[in-house]
């Protein structure tokens, strides 16, 4: 289960950049400083379509970055973080249908869950009464 974890975190950060890549160039397209070639000049003259389109990878790039982050170093709320991008990331046709596939698939199983529970003690759980001794 530790593998599933590791290639999940791996995908996580890398469709997270490439979110992040496709966000930036869209951007770049949208204010004139990245030049395209007459065929595709269809991307410059959608006028809000561009920018609405770099936000939504902006914002779910972000996201996914944070979560292959805390995938890789086996955080207890990571597994959380990626089945609720999981579920967003299935309506990106087809890379993103297919690590939320992936991901449902991996998390939903109680082993991946109990792998990282093992990793929480009561040292790390905030106190929130006093100890009655």
């Amino acid at each position: 289960m530790k593998d599933h974890l590791k290639i999940l975190g791996i995908l996580y950060f890398a469709f997270g950049l490439l979110g992040a890549v496709i966000a930036a160039l869209l951007f770049l397209v949208k204010t004139g400083r990245l030049f395209l070639p007459a065929k595709m000049s269809m991307f410059a003259t959608a006028h809000g379509y561009a920018s609405v389109i770099a936000l939504l990878f902006a914002l779910i790039s972000l996201p996914a970055i944070i979560t292959g982050i805390a995938l890789l170093m086996r955080k207890f709320w990571a597994s959380f973080s990626a089945l609720v991008l999981s579920f967003l990331c299935l309506f990106i046709i087809p890379l993103g249908t297919a690590l939320g596939i992936y991901t449902i698939w991996a998390l939903v199983n109680n082993a991946a869950f109990s792998e990282l529970d093992s990793e929480v003690d009561d040292s790390m759980l905030p106190r929130v009464f006093p100890p009655y001794h």
